[in-house]
């Protein structure tokens, strides 16, 4: 009994967290829609509007827990009623200007039995919603990001911690861990960085079926749950999924551009790749092909240039934010070029092969 009340309470209160992000994500992709010269929905079927808007109310909510976080002012009443202004702002939006939510409605207006088509992937994954309530669990989890989002918390802001491993590095996600912190216990962290995971599935069945059906979608999403490290992942709080979830939202709404070249699909793209840079180093490297890739389709320097202004605005704060404190902007990498700060060349090193005897074995 004790655990169904657990699952219940902690799903309860992500499932309001998410849907809030959605009505803010549905906001602002209306409110861009304004300035597009397309009328269409900017997605082809539920899948894609659910899981762009679900990525786009979550990436603000990021952004607000930055700014709290440098004012000062991250604490419980401050961040629910931040949150809670962006739900309220969303709604009245909508309200006088419905025109975004009439556009994220219209592909749910399907076949009778259309949704039956994602059963079989509801089925696989609802055992596993059971994954993340466990005690917590993973070294990166124990040693790093739930530690620094209760630092966080607990500081009322951003500051460094010398004790922690990574004081200067991308935090996007664990801001969003000090939010789930405010419950008691590490298991709605842990189910937010499984939601993360599911949701990356939603947008991985989404483009599949968009472009080849739903067969291959369902054998889409498939594949994915057979990689041993995506499963493990449900079970801790690490950022990974949170690096997953922005690259494939960024990499969808660039192809979802690449057939309709809506504009609004191409910023969000670069807010999703911004938003995949400040949840892991490893993300700005996606940045590339991205970049590449709106080369090749639109020949033009100047919307090259712009896609990457809106990235860097969206990406470059912890970077910058460690360049200020350490000189070095990628902190406690590249130590040789930009000097060390907390740790030496030794002290890295042996970091680095302490990390490198833990998680799956190389061949």
């Amino acid at each position: 009994m004790i655990i169904w009340n657990t699952l219940i309470t902690h799903y309860v209160w992500l499932a309001a967290w998410l849907g809030s992000c959605l009505l803010v994500g549905v906001a602002c992709w209306g409110k861009l829609g304004e300035y597009d010269s397309y009328d269409a929905p900017p997605w082809p079927n539920p899948e894609l509007a659910i899981f762009l808007s679900v990525c786009t109310g979550l990436a603000v909510h990021i952004l607000a827990l930055i700014v709290l976080a440098l004012l000062g002012m991250l604490h419980p009443v401050s961040i629910v009623a931040t949150f809670m202004a962006l739900s309220v702002a969303s709604l009245v939006y909508l309200y006088h200007d419905p025109v975004g939510w009439n556009q994220f409605v219209k592909p749910f207006r399907m076949g009778r039995f259309e949704w039956l088509k994602v059963l079989p992937v509801l089925l696989v994954i609802l055992p596993w919603i059971l994954r993340p309530l466990g005690p917590p669990y993973g070294m990166d989890a124990l040693t790093y990001h739930l530690p620094y989002a209760q630092f966080y918390l607990d500081q009322g802001g951003l500051a460094v911690n010398e004790n922690l491993r990574f004081p200067l590095h991308t935090h996007n996600v664990n801001l969003l861990y000090s939010v789930a912190l405010l419950r008691p216990g590490t298991q709605l962290a842990q189910a937010l960085h499984a939601s993360m995971g599911f949701l990356a599935l939603l947008g991985i069945y989404g483009i599949a079926r968009h472009w080849y059906g739903w067969l291959a979608a369902i054998l889409a999403v498939s594949g994915m749950l057979l990689l041993q490290e995506f499963k493990n992942s449900f079970s801790y709080a690490f950022a990974d999924n949170g690096v997953l979830l922005y690259a494939t939202a960024a990499f969808l709404a660039m192809a979802l551009w690449t057939e309709s070249r809506q504009q609004r699909l191409l910023w969000f793209c670069a807010l999703f790749a911004g938003t995949a840079m400040g949840s892991k180093y490893f993300g700005a490297l996606f940045t590339i092909p991205l970049g590449l890739t709106l080369l090749w389709f639109s020949r033009d320097f100047k919307l090259l240039f712009r896609f990457a202004a809106v990235t860097a605005v969206f990406g470059l704060f912890w970077y910058l934010r460690s360049w200020w404190i350490s000189g070095n902007p990628v902190h406690p990498f590249a130590g040789d070029i930009f000097g060390h700060y907390l740790w030496n060349a030794s002290e890295l090193a042996g970091n680095l092969n302490e990390l490198s005897s833990w998680g799956v074995d190389k061949t």
